[in-house]
């Protein structure tokens, strides 16, 4: 059953943030088979939690991709940045905050970790619209 299934992807996810994976579950399962492509894809909760970490250019459009298939489901997100020289992690960083600043009234947990001092983006933090925000982490030691 889809039920059965669901669950079975949820628990393939990592339960802590810090066990990011490469390529991302949700994606691994989404490529066993079709079936498996449609219940995974159709399954809003497998795409609410965002593990980025070291932004690179792809993580954009996999941003893009997360929002679209988590539908209005609650967000997760674990943002963590920690080579200050790399440039291109410095606008990469601030275009997927850009990104899901505008559903910040879906974050239900966020924790941002920047080795280097705050992001820019963050500026733009909003201060009155995080009714579901339960857990707010900040780390830019």
């Amino acid at each position: 059953p889809v039920e059965l299934l669901r669950q079975i992807f949820l628990y393939s996810l990592p339960d802590q943030y810090w066990r990011f994976q490469i390529p991302p579950p949700q994606l691994v399962l989404a490529q066993v088979c079709s079936y498996w492509r449609s219940v995974a894809i159709s399954y809003p909760e497998l795409w609410s939690t965002f593990i980025i970490v070291d932004p690179i250019k792809r993580h954009i459009s996999m941003t893009k991709l997360w929002l679209e298939r988590a539908g209005q489901h609650p967000l997760t997100l674990y943002i963590k940045h920690l080579w200050p020289q790399c440039e291109d992690a410095l606008v990469n960083t601030d275009l997927i905050i850009g990104l899901l600043l505008p559903h910040a009234h879906r974050w239900k947990a966020a924790s941002f970790i920047f080795r280097f001092g705050i992001q820019s983006s963050l500026l733009a933090f909003p201060r009155s619209e995080l009714p579901s925000l339960e857990t707010l982490y900040f780390d830019v030691s």
